[in-house]
């Protein structure tokens, strides 16, 4: 007999996924979560699973799970290092604290800061930093005032500093910029964006047009 699902008791036609604790088949279907081959190796039943803290299971609390290491929580066991705030609508993309990392840096454990960084977690380096304007509006990355190996350019409009990659700007795009004149002024997308008439064709990007064209030209 083929192997049956145990919740919906039959073989069905998905490929059925193994509780890594007590060997039980179920569909991902069954189980209203969907899972690449490394979530399917450590997937763990509604039946076994339990907090990663206080070790007890579903039976006292909700319990959530995390989606980077699948590991399992309450959230009253987490307190104040609760990463991000849990909706229904995040329940499948909520890591754990373990898993989190800081948004602005991206390599440290972020803590909770009030006011401009109740949305989105930093650590201190980062809080500070961005405290200093050091930081890109699109990606939220933060930098160093010597870090000159990082190709950002000056928003003439908000003053804020941007990743070319953050404005999709290629190699030739960022050079043709550095030869523009002062009197052609730079304006972000983030800018753009909050304008009122945000479809127009901005200055700086027809001037770089023009002397892309005015280098083929050259050389045609």
């Amino acid at each position: 007999l083929p192997p049956l699902c145990s919740l919906c008791c039959s073989a069905g036609t998905e490929e059925l996924i193994y509780c890594s604790i007590c060997c039980d088949c179920y569909h991902q279907c069954c189980v209203g979560m969907e899972f690449d081959r490394s979530g399917v190796e450590n997937w763990v039943c509604s039946s076994c699973t339990s907090c990663g803290v206080c070790g007890k299971g579903r039976d006292t609390e909700m319990i959530h799970q995390c989606c980077e290491c699948l590991a399992y929580y309450h959230m009253g066991c987490l307190g104040i290092h609760l990463p991000l705030p849990l909706t229904e609508e995040g329940a499948n993309n909520w890591p754990c604290p373990r898993c989190v990392l800081c948004k602005g840096c991206s390599t440290q454990r972020p803590e909770k800061f009030p006011e401009e960084c109740s949305v989105k977690l930093f650590c201190k380096r980062c809080v500070l930093l961005r405290k200093k304007g050091n930081f890109c509006p699109v990606c939220d990355k933060v930098y160093e005032d010597n870090n000159w190996n990082c190709r950002m350019i000056e928003c003439d409009k908000c003053s804020s500093w941007l990743h070319d990659s953050c404005e999709s700007l290629s190699d030739e795009d960022y050079q043709l910029l550095g030869e523009l004149p002062r009197s052609i002024p730079y304006t972000c997308s983030v800018c753009q964006r909050m304008s009122a008439d945000s479809s127009r064709t901005v200055k700086w990007r027809i001037a770089v047009e023009e002397n892309r064209n005015k280098r083929i030209q050259s050389v045609s």
